[in-house]
């Protein structure tokens, strides 16, 4: 990768998350087994938790929508915020399940 290519950004919602993964609801199809970074904001915490995530289902929501559901597996990458979200899911109680396909 060269040049002046930017990383795409892809405004989501989080409908659900865990240690291992998230769910969120974005306004195009993404390609599953795409890994990218996650920017996600936590209610209560002051800035922005940079995440590697690979996406591994994604699915049309209901009727002729440009929402679509996506499932990010959580990665264990050097350079991002992986044991600060961990550590910030555990004290929310949140377990290690990791969220399924669907709309919720």
């Amino acid at each position: 990768m060269g040049g002046d290519h930017q990383g795409e950004v892809v405004i989501c919602k989080a409908i659900d998350i865990s240690r291992s993964g998230l769910r969120v609801g974005v306004n195009r199809q993404l390609t599953v087994g795409a890994i990218l970074q996650v920017g996600v904001e936590l209610s209560g915490e002051d800035s922005t938790l940079y995440l590697a995530g690979e996406v591994k289902w994604c699915e049309q929501g209901p009727g002729d929508t440009d929402l679509w559901f996506v499932g990010f597996e959580i990665l264990n990458a050097n350079d991002s915020d992986i044991d600060t979200w961990r550590a910030l899911l555990d004290e929310m109680g949140q377990g290690d399940e990791a969220p399924q396909p669907g709309p919720g």
